[in-house]
């Protein structure tokens, strides 16, 4: 199925010759044209199924499989893994089609006493048509002779993670010369045996610095609202299908389930078909008398010290993340084509100056934006801003946490979530909220997402449930969604998840929102901000 897709994106001029005044760019921050890609959801939702063939299954023998010869990028063995070892493996070409025939091998083996995990975020294959063409292969000893096999589109599923059942694992890849499709992305970890080991080697992603808000002392279990059940999208509805996952690999994907609506929500709650999600409507400001982020919950000052307001080129508005003392996160069809970007950090509302706010002019060398963005399908919507200065963090400007090589297999499934930023309070609305707004809301499967954006959505990805009421919209791209966390000490932090890349076609309707999942891309921020995740 096609997808109409469009950036709401504004052309109309706003001369950077006044750029060196504050005012002109909080004037023009306020008239710019928010930017927030839509994607035109199908005109019939089908539950669960499958956007194309799919099969896994155990496999006894693959003696016939011989590696292709002289290609680095196809094949390793590395047999020298020490624990807290972390790398990434894709298939040729990726996230472009790889090449006909083609057969890959990648084994690992790490020291004794500890295990090898791979998460596997992106998995899209030639279906499975009576017989293999192409396909992926996980050994979890090393050994191919029972090893899992597993072709087509299974990203419903990604992100999920295989473990080594000793200290070996291996991956295979072959290609027919038929048709080609995008292939495989996973991260590997290796992981000591003993927990004890594994404590003292994790990484937190809590320094002391980032993370913190006055938020951290209200957004508990006794401050947040119940789940609420999502609002069913004005869409016809089809029966979900029935599932199919062979046993040999529940282990790794789950059981199967024909639970009709999303299988995290808890078991207290009647669940309507479909039900795309739930939400928890965060901290409000009674005061305001806006229902419609869309949403009730106006920010505190000061409570999202990382929150960045970006005029891109003089016409158009995002928002983004401050990271560490000089770079800021955001979406890369925010920062697509940009020459110039105005970021604004420090401050909650766009019309009032605030004291101890800063003003950074960012030219086109100063924009890292993901080589492998795909503005047709929003594929990996990710870029880093370098400040031209040093930021000197204070209460109101100071970093977000960022997720680490350890939080590679989590899904956050079902866990509440934050998101703010200052983008349209409604669909009609002219311009942006110009004061920061923020909602809770909670993570829902790519399964249950997939029902609307298709194969848009990757384990690359992390989808949110929404109301008619609370839900990112346009402006509000490129903003940072943030869960709670607790460092090993006990300390309470906020953890960036997600970055906002895209929604339907309405900001009104419940559809679910779609983020750019963080961890899969820590390679690619390790290498634009030099610093190991």
């Amino acid at each position: 199925m096609l997808f109409q897709i469009a950036l709401f994106c504004c052309f109309a001029a706003f001369p950077f010759s006044n750029a060196g005044n504050d005012d002109y760019v909080f004037e023009a921050l306020l008239k710019a044209k928010p930017l927030f890609p839509q994607i035109k959801p199908p005109d019939v939702v089908k539950i669960d199924e499958e956007i194309n063939p799919s099969k896994v299954e155990l496999y006894e023998d693959l003696s016939h499989f011989l590696p292709s010869r002289g290609s680095s990028d196809c094949s390793f063995n590395k047999t020298d893994l020490k624990a807290g070892d972390y790398g990434t493996i894709t298939t040729p070409n990726y996230p472009d089609n790889y090449p006909g025939g083609r057969s890959c091998q990648w084994y690992l083996e790490s020291e004794e006493d500890t295990r090898i995990e791979v998460t596997v975020f992106d998995l899209f294959t030639q279906p499975w048509f009576f017989t293999y063409f192409d396909y992926v292969q996980f050994s979890t000893d090393g050994n191919f002779t029972n090893a899992e096999r597993m072709s087509g589109d299974l990203n419903a599923r990604t992100p999920f993670t295989i473990a080594s059942q000793e200290n070996k694992l291996g991956v295979r890849f072959r290609s027919s010369t038929l048709f080609n499709f995008r292939g495989l992305k996973l991260h590997y970890l290796v992981k000591p045996t003993d927990p004890a080991k594994l404590d003292e080697i994790r990484i937190s992603s809590y320094d002391g610095v980032c993370g913190q808000s006055q938020l951290l002392f209200e957004d508990d279990e006794t401050t947040q609202r119940p789940l609420l059940p999502g609002v069913v999208p004005e869409l016809p509805i089809l029966a979900p299908g029935r599932s199919t996952t062979p046993s040999a690999i529940r282990h790794v994907l789950g059981e199967a389930t024909t639970h009709r609506g999303p299988a995290w929500l808890p078991p207290s709650l009647t669940v309507h078909i479909p039900v795309f999600g739930s939400v928890a409507e965060g901290q409000t400001n009674q005061e305001s008398g806006n229902p419609k982020i869309i949403g009730p919950g106006q920010a505190p000052a000061g409570a999202f010290p990382w929150m960045a307001a970006l005029l891109i080129d003089g016409r158009s508005f995002c928002g983004g993340s401050l990271i560490d003392n000089y770079h800021v996160l955001t979406a890369a069809h925010c920062t697509d084509g940009a020459t110039k970007i105005n970021v604004v950090l420090g401050t909650n509302n766009l019309k009032t100056p605030d004291e101890g706010r800063l003003l950074f002019n960012v030219t086109r060398e100063g924009i890292f934006q993901h080589p492998k963005y795909n503005p047709s399908t929003v594929a990996y919507d990710i870029a880093v801003i370098r400040l031209p200065e040093r930021v000197e963090f204070t209460e109101k400007v100071r970093p977000i946490c960022l997720p680490n090589r350890y939080h590679n297999a989590e899904t956050f499934q079902s866990q509440l979530v934050r998101v703010s930023g200052w983008g349209k309070p409604a669909d009609k609305a002219v311009s942006v909220s110009p004061v920061l707004k923020n909602v809770t809301i909670a993570v829902m499967s790519n399964r249950q997402c997939r029902a609307i954006f298709r194969h848009i959505i990757s384990g690359n990805n992390v989808c949110t449930a929404t109301k008619t009421t609370v839900a990112p919209c346009r402006g509000d791209s490129g903003g940072p969604l943030i869960i709670r966390q607790q460092s090993p000490d006990g300390t309470p932090y906020y953890m960036q998840v997600g970055i906002v890349s895209f929604g339907g076609t309405s900001c009104e309707r419940a559809y679910p929102v779609g983020y750019t999942r963080i961890s899969a891309f820590i390679d690619y921020l390790s290498t634009i901000t030099g610093k190991s995740i």
